[in-house]
């Protein structure tokens, strides 16, 4: 025997609800998003390492300046969105010379630019030993003696040299 719901339901015309099936609800369309692409474009040039940390760095700031306007936002949340949009620039030794750093570090994009060129810019030997460094790792084919010997050496000849 049925419950009376259920002729109740039956007598109407529809279908009894399941819980594993919602009832369809048909949205409105202006409520509805854009497509979006499945990759977005990334404006930026990335860079991983070489001697052309300042044209990477007047690239950046020509790409973020086309690409914001900054007369919606403060002049710290321009600073803020400088710094983050910079780091996704990064990769390889200058990427992981920038996670050595804590988040809110650097209070003004200068902070960074100048940090940045200060390790990246010209051929120094020091920097050159300290961009090494950043980007130091175990060889695969190496076992853990010698890359403590490899990293010994090279820690030695950083601090060697007077700074740059």
């Amino acid at each position: 025997m049925q419950s009376p719901a259920h002729d109740t339901l039956s007598q109407v015309g529809s279908e009894p609800i399941s819980p594993s099936s919602p009832p369809e609800v048909n949205q409105p369309e202006h409520n509805s998003f854009p497509e979006l692409p499945e990759t977005m474009p990334y404006p930026y040039p990335r860079y991983t390492d070489g001697p052309d940390a300042e044209s990477h760095i007047r690239s950046f700031v020509s790409t973020w300046q086309a690409n914001h306007s900054t007369q919606l936002l403060t002049a710290v949340e321009v600073e803020a969105s400088k710094i983050a949009e910079f780091t996704l620039s990064l990769d390889g030794p200058a990427a992981r010379w920038y996670s050595h750093y804590d988040p809110g570090e650097f209070a003004t994009f200068q902070d960074v630019h100048t940090q940045f060129l200060e390790l990246f810019h010209r051929e120094v030997p020091k920097r050159k030993l300290l961009r090494q460094f950043y980007a130091f790792t175990q060889k695969s084919h190496k076992t853990v003696s010698q890359f403590m010997i490899r990293f010994q050496d090279l820690y030695r000849q950083i601090i060697s040299k007077k700074p740059s």
